[in-house]
């Protein structure tokens, strides 16, 4: 888990000579920036490794500072690197062939935080030629390995992301994602997004036939409702990672392509029709009361977690079986076009409303546990 860092503001100091009184004001702080982010993939006797690298144009306040990586934005942990001379570096290695990863930088102490835009790499082929080994330097660390998925994603990620400085706007890493915000809430039109702006935001509605990613959507704490639908097959979302939306209750997100997601404890209602996921990790999300999973790659559904599910579309997915015998308040269960699914476990005694279902399909009755 990443240790929580912060950049500290000056303050005024009140000097007292004698009878007299002189107010010192000091140099007006300035926030470090990211003036540089640099990678390199290279192999070593096929081993794969990468070297992270950031600049800053200053240490100001500056006590830690690290990357985040993983293969996307649900699966990001926290790696630690030393700063020299305005500049941190991190070498990784054992890194899988032929997977893309996401990274980006940050700096500060106790109060705020700066980070850089994400940054994708893709690691070469088995056999593919890669970039030739770079020699260390004394600014690289040893080499830790490189991060494995979480068997729970969002085990690693920040529960709130901490604020830039005062005056820094909030890092929102697709540029189409940012003109949409920037629009949203810039009140003052300064083209920044500060922490004031991004709390008085409570709903999002965005066509993702052009966003990549909705990186820097955790400083939006107030949103209650998330649209980012794609158009048939255009949406280019992959991961979402949500966990920081405390207040999020109602996530739209169809027509894309995501394989993963960290979910808020505060969701209520969740639609990702046609996307790719092949199973759920639900967390803390088990508040979840509406469900519609149609036309992904599900191999198996695991709803035992989901105890106040009423409405559940799941149609056009891989798993044989469904058990929602631990999902008493169930009412509606649309199982419509599951050419695979042959068995659904249902608790003696469970009333379910509304069953759309193909005759074929076989209902167990199974005693509660």
């Amino acid at each position: 888990m990443k240790t929580k860092v912060r950049i500290l503001l000056m303050s005024l100091v009140l000097m007292s000579t004698g009878c007299t009184q002189n107010v010192t004001v000091p140099e007006q702080y300035v926030a470090p920036e990211f003036l540089r982010i640099d990678y390199n993939v290279y192999s070593l006797a096929n081993v794969y490794y990468v070297t992270l690298s950031a600049a800053l144009t200053s240490t100001n306040g500056v006590e830690e500072a690290g990357f985040m990586i993983g293969t996307d934005e649900t699966t990001m942990s926290y790696m630690s690197a030393d700063v020299g001379d305005k500049i941190f570096t991190l070498k990784i290695s054992n890194l899988q062939a032929n997977t893309e990863f996401c990274f980006y930088a940050t700096a500060g102490n106790s109060i705020n935080e700066i980070r850089s835009e994400l940054t994708r790499f893709r690691t070469p082929k088995p056999g593919e030629t890669a970039r030739p080994s770079i020699p260390d330097t004394p600014s690289t660390p040893d080499t830790p390995n490189a991060p494995t998925t979480p068997e729970n994603p969002g085990d690693t990620q920040p529960a709130k992301p901490l604020p830039p400085p005062e005056g820094t706007g909030v890092v929102v890493s697709d540029a189409n994602f940012k003109t949409y915000l920037l629009g949203l809430c810039d009140s003052n039109k300064d083209g920044k997004i500060e922490i004031s702006e991004a709390k008085t935001v409570t709903s999002i509605d965005i066509c993702t036939d052009n966003v990549t990613t909705l990186d820097g959507i955790q400083y939006f704490e107030g949103v209650k409702t998330l649209t980012c639908n794609g158009t048939v097959w255009k949406g280019q979302l992959k991961a979402l990672a949500l966990n920081a939306n405390a207040s999020l209750e109602r996530l739209e997100c169809n027509y894309n392509y995501i394989t993963s997601f960290v979910l808020p404890a505060s969701l209520k209602e969740f639609y990702c029709r046609f996307n790719t996921v092949a199973s759920f990790s639900w967390g803390n999300a088990t508040q979840i009361r509406k469900l519609d999973c149609f036309g992904n790659r599900l191999t198996v559904l695991d709803l035992s977690p989901l105890k106040e599910l009423e409405e559940l579309t799941c149609g056009m997915n891989s798993f044989k079986e469904l058990d929602v015998s631990n999902n008493l308040k169930l009412k509606l269960l649309d199982l419509s076009d599951s050419p695979t699914l042959e068995t659904v476990y249902v608790a003696r005694g469970q009333k379910i409303e509304n069953i759309i279902a193909e005759n074929r399909i076989n209902f167990k009755f199974i005693d509660q546990k």
